[in-house]
C-alpha cells in the first residue's frame, strides 16, 4: 500500500464508519497492519494513509492492535510530545496530547472492545483518530 501524503484532500475528510466486517474488511486492515509493520520506525497508521476513507487505525507499539470505529471515551492530564507523521515525512513536532485514554472501538469480528492506554500507545492512537476526523498533527502544533 502507498502512503499518502500532505496536502492529499483525503487527509482533511472525516471518514465513514465501518459497518460491514467481512472478509474484505478483515483483509483491508490486515494489509493495512502489513504496511505499518514494513515501514521503519512507524508505530500508527489509519485508512485514510492509504487513500481509503473509513475508520480502521492499526497500531504497533508494545503489540499489534487492529481498531474499527475506534472513539475515545475517556482522557487524563495532557503531556507534551514530539510527533512525526509518516503522511508528512521527516517533519517532527511537538504536540499536546493526553497521556491516558480509554478506547472503545470493534474488533475484526466487529465485537466492542474497551481498553486503557498510556503513554506512546495513547499518543500513537490519539494521533490515528484525529487522521480519521480529518485533522492532521499540524493543526495540533502548540506554541511555547
Amino acid at each position: 500500500m502507498k502512503i499518502i501524503e500532505w496536502p492529499d484532500p483525503i487527509l482533511t475528510k472525516v471518514c465513514e464508519p465501518v459497518t460491514v466486517f467481512d472478509n474484505g474488511t478483515i483483509e483491508f486492515a490486515q494489509q493495512l497492519m502489513d504496511t505499518l509493520i514494513l515501514t521503519k520506525n512507524a508505530v500508527g497508521l489509519s485508512a485514510p494513509q492509504v487513500g481509503e476513507s473509513i475508520r480502521i487505525i492499526v497500531m504497533k507499539v508494545n503489540r499489534p492492535y487492529i481498531m474499527f470505529n475506534p472513539e475515545i471515551v475517556k482522557e487524563s492530564e495532557i503531556e507534551i510530545g514530539k510527533e512525526g507523521c509518516l503522511s508528512f515525512p521527516g517533519m517532527f513536532l511537538d504536540i499536546q496530547r493526553s497521556k491516558k485514554i480509554t478506547v472503545r472501538f470493534q474488533d475484526v469480528f466487529g465485537r466492542s472492545q474497551k481498553l486503557k492506554f498510556a503513554d506512546l500507545e495513547a499518543r500513537c492512537i490519539l494521533h490515528e483518530i484525529d487522521h480519521l476526523n480529518g485533522i492532521v498533527f499540524t493543526n495540533r502544533t502548540i506554541s511555547l
